[in-house]
């Protein structure tokens, strides 16, 4: 099927693939050198609009060469006037992309996604630069996810007089202060108050101020936002949630005040211990003699596993399948979720070894060899990977995460149509 028209001398084959309020993005070949690029077509611009667009490529000259930040190739006015930004191409989408295929990312690897957007930011903000509309969908995935930050080339710079009508504004995101009324209120702060959310949206698979409410309205969303309690973070350790407690707080005094600061004590809530253990009093030896708790069965052992598991404490849970596994040897779920906990904690040969035996146990074990396939995955033995992922899609056709992690390896193998179309074919079985 030919691409679109996107009156741009220099790209064929443009094919749509995102759309907003404002803009159109495309995938497109840049003849000259055969490459694919991102194209972003700003479709409802003023004259303000396209005067700041003048301005603002400056900024994305600023902002080429750090690590984590889209690189722009060119930008200009396509053949009926509009303003375009031609960028990279990561063919890994973006964080919100993710979340729908997936759901929701664990909090460590959350984390190690956020981290160099800080860092990303703080570079913006040595130099003036505000981003504006830090959010999911505006942090892609390069090589082995290597997550770069996109839309600094129309961010507002410092300067620049800006409303909550105008570009950038991603309600979901926005801090409080943005409606105070008067002079625009934010700063560095805000766009880490965004970054903050977007980190909370990360790992729950929503944004803070979320309601299922089929008649929810924008302006009970700013109320939420401005007025009502942070909600706690239900997943991970108590000191992440502090830390996003403090970073979404109403006052922009009361967050980390630098991107330096909010990077130092994120990763500090990260190495904090995933719980407080208070020892229990040592009985006395009259109680020796006459207590004889009955000992735990292998399923409850089992069951704190998994609790362990789904909470992140990975040491835990490998400690309580191992007895599960010496209780009950053939127990193919503990050697699964052993598997599972194994890859979370990124010693991934051990994952294979606990994985190979679930499938020995029960070859049709879907989980396990969608496990597995992740594992192979992220040791780089892609061929392999594929052969587990396409036997999690033998047993189970309509398996979205195995069609997005497939494509995600067929990405790696170069692939990229057929990398596009397991993709696809993923999000197609999510919105179901």
């Amino acid at each position: 099927m030919s691409g679109v028209d996107i009156g741009i001398e220099g790209l064929s084959d443009a094919k749509e693939i995102g759309a907003g309020g404002f803009a159109r993005v495309y995938s497109a070949t840049e003849t000259r050198f055969g490459r694919t690029v991102a194209v972003k077509v700003l479709f409802q611009v003023d004259a303000g609009g396209r005067r700041r667009f003048d301005r603002e490529q400056l900024t994305m000259g600023r902002m080429t060469g750090h690590p984590n930040v889209v690189v722009p190739h060119s930008a200009g006015y396509n053949n009926d006037g509009y303003p375009y930004l031609i960028m990279e191409y990561l063919e890994g989408g973006s964080l919100q992309d993710l979340i729908e295929v997936s759901g929701p990312v664990q909090w460590e690897q959350a984390i190690e996604m956020i981290l160099p957007i800080a860092e990303a930011l703080g570079h913006g903000h040595s130099q003036g630069i505000l981003h504006r509309d830090v959010k999911p969908a505006n942090i892609l995935l390069g090589i082995g996810d290597h997550p770069k930050l996109a839309d600094f080339g129309i961010a507002a710079i410092r300067e620049a007089t800006a409303s909550t009508q105008g570009i950038g504004f991603s309600l979901a995101h926005t801090p409080p202060e943005t409606f105070a009324g008067g002079s625009d209120q934010r700063d560095e702060r805000a766009d880490l108050y965004s970054l903050a959310s977007t980190l909370y949206t990360v790992i729950t698979g929503r944004p803070p101020y979320h309601s299922n409410e089929s008649n929810d309205s924008q302006l009970a969303y700013i109320v939420r936002i401005a007025d009502h309690p942070i909600p706690d973070l239900v997943t991970g350790p108590p000191a992440l949630n502090r830390f996003l407690q403090q970073a979404l707080a109403k006052s922009a005094d009361d967050r980390p005040q630098t991107a330096h600061h909010f990077n130092t004590e994120l990763q500090a809530a990260r190495r904090a211990p995933s719980q407080t253990i208070t020892a229990r009093p040592a009985p006395q030896p009259s109680q020796i003699a006459t207590i004889k708790a009955p000992q735990p069965s292998a399923d409850e052992h089992l069951s704190v596993g998994d609790q362990h598991l789904d909470a992140a404490r990975y040491d835990e849970a490998i400690t309580a399948y191992d007895r599960v596994i010496e209780l009950d040897p053939d127990n193919t779920l503990a050697h699964n979720n052993r598997g599972d906990t194994l890859r979370n904690l990124g010693r991934y040969d051990e994952a294979i070894t606990a994985l190979d035996r679930a499938i020995e146990l029960d070859p049709d074990n879907t989980l396990a060899h969608y496990n597995r396939g992740v594992a192979l995955r992220n040791l780089g033995r892609y061929d392999k990977a594929i052969t587990a992922l396409d036997r999690v899609i033998e047993l189970d056709p309509n398996h979205p995460l195995a069609h997005f992690y497939r494509g995600n390896v067929l990405r790696e193998l170069g692939l990229l149509d057929d990398a596009r179309q397991a993709r696809q074919k993923a999000k197609e079985l999510r919105s179901k």
